[in-house]
């Protein structure tokens, strides 16, 4: 927000003065109520400022003895292959599995059940369980395209432009959360078009709600090229868009309230160290009565 400095103001009383300070007070009002709302949900680990959070995960929200199991069963997926965008071979790979699906962790905007099942056929409560991951971090830098900005709406500021990324790392210490989406061939078209650019790495995963099942292998969306079939995808000078993150932390949040806070704690921006929780404490999201969209 920009203010007029106030040396250059001529008369306390003028209609502009007036109006200025109007907004001014008006602005403080709005973000003193999201600051108590923020505390209000310290406890539940919603939305409250935090101190920045480290370049690796931290590791607090989950067992040590489940990131043990973790990183265990990881050493023998680290030669797994993934699949490049277009997916090239897919659909073979698919076919041959037993059930003839392929597993991937929706980490953004597929978190979200209701977003899911737009591209996704059969897509249901049962089957989209939510799992914790290791061998990839989350990151906010995958440009949203023009059309897409339109379809969220609200009124982002020009940078505010970015959806969620994963960078394949393989390491076993950058972990995140997530919920199984089951794909099958006919869902591949139009999963491809929704998530333009993306690449299919695969990673170790388990059930959130029964940790004591076997770790198995899935597969996230890694965007890893600038530029993909003419379009860029990847710019590491935005920042998240508002309304895709309600998207995605209303999707998180529905599993538990522990789950949406890891989700916030293990989203970064693009430098790959401020978490998505640091973000929110000084970029709040609108208030429910200025934007239809808001929870």
């Amino acid at each position: 927000m920009r203010l007029t400095p106030w040396s250059s103001l001529s008369r306390v009383d003028s209609p502009f003065v007036l109006d200025t300070i109007e907004k001014a007070i008006r602005h403080l009002i709005r973000s003193a109520i999201v600051a108590v709302l923020c505390l209000l949900f310290a406890g539940c680990g919603q939305l409250a400022e935090t101190p920045a959070a480290p370049a690796t995960a931290p590791t607090s929200q989950v067992p040590q003895a489940l990131l043990d199991k973790l990183t265990a069963a990881h050493e023998q997926h680290r030669s797994a292959s993934g699949f490049d965008f277009p997916w090239t071979n897919l659909e073979e790979h698919i076919r041959q599995q037993p059930n003839q699906r392929v597993l991937i962790v929706g980490i953004g905007s597929l978190l979200n059940l209701e977003s899911a099942a737009e591209d996704i056929q059969g897509v249901n409560e049962e089957e989209f369980f939510p799992v914790v991951a290791v061998g990839a971090k989350r990151l906010f830098n995958y440009l949203i395209p023009g059309s897409v900005l339109e379809e969220l709406g609200g009124n982002p500021q020009p940078d505010e432009r970015a959806a969620l990324n994963m960078v394949a790392t393989g390491r076993s210490n950058d972990w995140f959360n997530g919920r199984i989406l089951s794909v099958a061939v006919q869902d591949l078209d139009g999963l491809r078009k929704r998530e333009h650019g993306y690449h299919l790495r695969p990673v170790t995963s388990i059930r959130w709600d029964s940790p004591t099942d076997e770790p198995f292998l899935a597969y996230v969306l890694c965007a890893e090229d600038e530029v993909v079939e003419g379009r860029q995808v990847i710019d590491n000078t935005i920042e998240p868009n508002p309304a895709y993150v309600e998207i995605c932390l209303t999707g998180a949040s529905s599993v538990s309230q522990e789950f949406g806070a890891m989700f916030l704690d293990t989203s970064y921006l693009a430098d790959g160290k401020t978490s998505l929780r640091t973000w929110l404490a000084t970029h709040p999201l609108p208030i429910a009565d200025e934007s239809p969209s808001s929870p």
